[in-house]
């Protein structure tokens, strides 16, 4: 995957067998677009590399997974009709759904005279949404590499 778009592997489930079923997706901006293929398939290897590190601040990895393909299976299609649900309507949803509480609270804080109070809700909300997603896509990449 380069710059969101190619393929990667949803809807896995892992086995008893130390390997996994995985749905191949072609994805564009990181959703997922086609399903390819579905495959059996093992991790060989699993590791992070750092990109950059800023001192005291942050330090940015590149998560690197490497896959041997035991075999193709049949197309599990309700696995990619929830795949198309939570990608395009759950999703967007929860991505939304703050804007359901911080539109009227920003309505409110125009109405305030103090620019203080404004600029502090501002950034409160700004903060929020940071975490909120951020949170939402580490959620994502947790069931992504664990299947939970």
């Amino acid at each position: 995957m380069f710059n969101g778009i190619g393929t990667y592997y949803l809807n896995w489930e892992h086995r008893s067998d130390r390997t996994a079923l995985a749905t191949k997706w072609f994805a564009i901006f990181y959703l997922p677009v086609v399903p390819l293929q579905r495959e059996q398939i093992a991790v060989v290897s699993s590791g992070n590399d750092t990109v950059a590190t800023i001192p005291l601040v942050a330090t940015m990895y590149t998560l690197r997974d490497e896959y041997r393909v035991i075999g193709r299976v049949p197309m599990d299609w309700k696995k990619v009709v929830w795949t198309y649900l939570y990608a395009y309507l759950w999703m967007p949803f929860l991505l939304a759904a703050p804007l359901l509480v911080l539109v009227p609270l920003g309505y409110w804080a125009t109405k305030v005279d103090d620019l203080r109070i404004i600029m502090a809700f501002f950034a409160l909300c700004a903060l929020y949404a940071i975490l909120y997603i951020g949170g939402l896509l580490a959620h994502q990449l947790h069931k992504t590499r664990t299947g939970m």
